[in-house]
């Protein structure tokens, strides 16, 4: 306390007793704020902001309602497992390295491998090092390939499909087959579209796709199914169309995992397959004979998909050429598909670049619509002749290296102007959505911005498996700002509110948005599907039929 003489005045007893309140309140007001306002005064994190952007666009969005759609020509049965206890199972992950979830260690199933006879090549994979470059091939025709593929996109956390031979298919579906933790799924781009779509309220869909029993069961009731008559089968259901389904094995691994001197950084999965009915599109015909007929009765496709045609890659040259001639010849004719019906061209990962060129030629320029990922991009980016960037560059691309490549592949196909032309593309991968239409188009789609956030949602949901997004499970990957290029040096930053961003460029219109990235995924396969069909239903214009 403070003491005073006896003969000090009042009013300067006053001013000492407020100068020392006022150095008290100096020195402990800010230790008392932090104290009782520490829960209330925080700033809301980033993820926090973007999130409730997101919904407030989602919020005020229109959704048209959705009456017939078609999507083909692939559809088939995943068998999903863990990528690591494949191949630990197999003996194709080094027994010293840590190789994730797998439960077996590959060395205690080492004498199981030799007694069922998988061969000398498979048992030599067990103890050799791993090679210096991971190589990439457009079919695996042995074990080498599939450990050796396999190991090529792992290492990049890239997602990629190929064909196997039947042999070395047999054993490793053999081997998928046996594993204690495995599902069984809705598969193919045409498949998960259809029930996608079907999950979205369309009364019905048209599924140009290779069902047999069991994925007749995991259909959505909407989903309808055209027969075929170029083969004798007995039906397993009533929507069947063969009498097996056709395998797809999906192996899945989460970020971080290892797998023979690799790190994984980035949840992704591998596809393998040897199916011949889709890879030969033999759906084809009986899907548009169904659709035309539906077309002749005043029943007319809101939208209509076609995918699959990356199950081409490995065929013959004039396996493909006839294929897209076959796809042409429906495109072209509007008896077969009027032109107000749109057509929306889903790609999927390809290594043929000679195919790729004739895709980018002779079909992209008479679809409506593309959608496509980081990965197809530059594929299809460097087959129509891109230079500015390499295939490298798209591995975990800048946002500047896809809107400069979405520009150059919009530039090349709009030249060719046959009744058709593209008015529409979407961009996916794991850190943000982008969709590029032409500044005259806006009558042809509803809201770009409404359209990018959907698939962005859609993308966090799936992935970490839960409609309520939790914000503490989810991590933003894109930088705040993003360069708009020579046609303009003002950033756009993700603040304040703001998540979702559409500006010109040039002749061309973008839409951005980020994605929040789901920190422990738990379901990664048919996410690109998702995300476009989501995308493209949210995209459809009143005026559609």
């Amino acid at each position: 306390m403070l003491v005073y003489r006896e003969d000090t005045p009042a009013s300067m007893k006053t001013i000492i007793s407020l100068s020392v309140l006022f150095v008290l309140l100096a020195i402990f007001y800010p230790l008392l704020t932090s104290f009782f306002l520490h829960d209330t005064v925080q700033s809301p994190s980033i993820e926090s902001q973007v999130l409730g952007a997101l919904l407030s666009v989602e919020n005020i969005s229109t959704v048209v309602p959705c009456g017939l759609v078609a999507v083909g020509y692939n559809s088939n049965l995943d068998l999903i497992v863990n990528a690591l206890d494949l191949m630990g199972n197999m003996g194709l992950a080094k027994p010293n390295f840590d190789h994730g979830k797998s439960t077996k260690h590959p060395a205690e199933v080492s004498a199981e491998i030799e007694r069922e006879g998988i061969d000398e090549e498979n048992k030599r994979h067990q103890h050799s090092e791993p090679p210096a470059t991971w190589i990439d091939a457009e079919r695996l025709s042995n074990l080498t390939d599939f450990r050796q593929v396999f190991g090529y996109f792992f290492q990049t956390g890239s997602a990629a499909e190929r064909f196997a031979d039947a042999d070395v298919w047999s054993k490793i579906l053999t081997r998928a087959s046996q594993l204690e933790h495995k599902i069984y799924f809705t598969g193919g781009n045409a498949g998960l579209i259809a029930n996608r779509f079907a999950q979205e309220g369309c009364k019905s869909v048209i599924l140009g796709g290779a069902v047999g029993g069991k994925l007749s069961e995991l259909l959505h009731p909407s989903v309808v199914v055209p027969q075929r008559t170029d083969i004798q089968y007995d039906k397993a259901t009533a929507r069947s169309n063969q009498a097996e389904d056709e395998v797809h094995l999906i192996m899945e691994y989460p970020r971080g995992a290892h797998f023979n001197g690799l790190k994984a950084p980035r949840a992704n999965r591998f596809i393998v397959h040897s199916d011949t009915t889709n890879a030969e599109l033999k759906l084809m015909q009986p899907f548009h004979t169904l659709l035309t007929e539906k077309i002749s009765q005043g029943q007319f496709p809101q939208v209509v998909v076609i995918s699959g045609f990356h199950l081409l890659d490995v065929q013959t040259s004039e396996m493909q050429k006839s294929s897209i001639d076959a796809a042409l010849s429906y495109f072209t004719d509007d008896n077969q598909l009027p032109r107000s019906v749109p057509i929306h061209f889903e790609l999927a990962s390809m290594k043929n670049g000679e195919f790729i060129r004739s895709l980018a030629e002779k079909l992209l320029p008479r679809v409506d619509s593309i959608g496509l990922n980081e990965q197809e991009l530059g594929s299809f980016y460097l087959a129509m002749g891109g230079k500015r960037y390499t295939l490298e560059q798209f591995a975990h691309p800048e946002v500047r290296t896809v809107l400069d490549a979405l520009q150059f592949i919009y530039n090349v196909v709009s030249h060719t102007r046959s009744g058709r032309h593209v008015t529409r593309i979407h961009f996916h991968c794991l850190q943000y959505h982008i969709l590029l239409t032409p500044n005259d188009s806006k009558d042809s789609w509803g809201s770009s911005p409404a359209a990018v956030t959907a698939g962005s949602l859609t993308a966090t949901r799936q992935a970490c498996d839960n409609d309520n997004i939790q914000q503490k499970d989810t991590e933003l990957q894109v930088s705040l700002s993003i360069e708009k290029g020579e046609y303009g040096t003002e950033d756009i930053l993700l603040e304040g509110g703001h998540a979702v961003h559409s500006w010109k460029e040039g002749q061309v219109t973008f839409s951005f948005a980020p994605v929040l990235v789901c920190k422990v995924p738990l379901k990664t396969v048919g996410l690109g599907d998702a995300i476009s069909a989501v995308g493209l239903l949210r995209h459809l214009p009143f005026t559609s039929k």
